[in-house]
């Protein structure tokens, strides 16, 4: 499924180590989302070797799901709540004690004929950015950004561990696939569907 650009990020915050979403967080408000790569989704095949030739591949279930985000700028309070950060007197903390929350992650694009992508990992954990500083050369210095990554795994109540719909599907509602990947949660923000743009050649 060919995709357009990256406009999207939303967290949901598990309570504690349950599967219900305590909190919402839309990255991409304060923070500009810049890629996102998902690996290990497929199954791991397992061959069975009979009268001297592969007799049989058996492949269940989902491999290692993992998520690395590029992101501009991860404010504070998203360090604080979606990484598990201590965070006192605007000092970022990370230790021995540090504990990330589950998190489930849902990304937006855009289809080629203009429709919106909605991708979505559904239990996982994030860690803290990796750091790099470079020096600034010429008169407009490059950004330096922050990447995340995270490795995911399939919800104990139901056993899914990603979803993927677009807006022009049949059947599709924006609101009860919000539901979906963020269960319990009763105030979710942006459900109403972004304005379409003109297909791209």
């Amino acid at each position: 499924m060919a995709s357009i650009g990256f406009d999207g990020i939303e967290v949901g915050i598990h309570d504690g180590d349950t599967e219900q979403i305590k909190e919402v967080i839309d990255v991409a408000k304060e923070a500009g989302a810049i890629s996102a790569a998902i690996s290990g989704l497929g199954a791991a095949m397992k061959t069975t070797f009979a009268n001297n030739v592969p007799f049989h591949v058996g492949a269940v279930g989902t491999g290692s799901p993992e998520l690395t985000l590029g992101v501009v700028d991860f404010t504070t309070d998203q360090v604080n709540k979606i990484l598990g950060v201590l965070v006192e007197n605007g000092v970022e903390k990370v230790g021995a004690k540090t504990r990330p929350p589950y998190v489930s992650v849902l990304l937006r694009s855009e289809a080629r004929n203009g429709a919106t992508l909605y991708i979505a990992l559904l239990k996982g954990k994030l860690s803290y950015p990796e750091l790099e500083l470079n020096t600034a050369e010429g008169e407009t210095p490059d950004l330096n950004t922050d990447e995340v990554s995270g490795s995911f795994i399939a919800r104990r109540s139901d056993d899914w561990v990603f979803f993927k719909a677009r807006s022009d599907a049949e059947g599709f509602d924006l609101q009860q696939f919000k539901e979906l990947v963020f269960p319990g949660y009763s105030s979710l923000p942006g459900t109403e569907e972004p304005a379409a743009t003109e297909p791209t050649a």
